[in-house]
């Protein structure tokens, strides 16, 4: 018997082989994911149903944020390095990053997830409120987010391009944040 019950802790999950909307046009880099945290969260998305403690699927909506978060950090920070080195391979056609400290600023993994991932910032956020819940000992808020936690790892488990392929971007859309010293 469970020591509390709570309704938003049984999520019905979907079966995971559609794939999802996909980023389009523009440069291109080979994603070198670390299957890893994925594939623990894939592990642990598929075992859910199973699970019949609520105190059981609480950790397991933690871990599965947690890994899920992770594999998506990997893919940002890859991307923020590749774009940074194509940026400063070809200086000559992007002539509004001559300074260092606003091409960090631009960088930022936030802004890059944001600019071109829009969905899945707004999942990640959703997912980071799991986690934090549960390092603040609030299980009925976990409870309520358990569905965003299963929606944030089907979208990322779904953008194939994204985790196993190529990822195409339009570095156009990419906004310049300026440094305090070029405002």
């Amino acid at each position: 018997m469970n020591e509390f019950e709570q309704p938003g802790l049984k999520v019905q999950i979907k079966p995971l082989n559609t794939p999802m909307i996909k980023p389009a046009g523009g440069l291109t880099f080979r994603s070198p994911i670390n299957d890893v945290p994925l594939t623990s969260a894939r592990r642990t998305y598929e075992n859910y149903p199973n699970l019949t403690n609520d105190w059981d699927r609480i950790a397991a909506l933690k871990s599965m944020s947690v890994d899920t978060r992770n594999a998506d950090q990997f893919v940002i920070n890859y991307l923020k390095g590749r774009i940074g080195e194509h940026i400063k391979n070809n200086a000559q056609h992007f002539p509004q990053y001559k300074c260092l400290t606003c091409l960090k600023a631009t960088l930022n993994n936030d802004h890059i997830r944001g600019t071109f991932f829009p969905d899945l910032k707004i999942k990640r956020e959703s997912a980071n409120k799991v986690v934090h819940a549960h390092d603040e000992k609030q299980p009925s808020e976990i409870a309520w987010s358990a569905a965003e936690v299963f929606d944030y790892f089907y979208y990322l488990y779904h953008q194939e391009d994204f985790i196993y392929g190529d990822i195409k971007l339009n570095l156009a859309s990419l906004n310049k944040i300026m440094c305090t010293g070029c405002k």
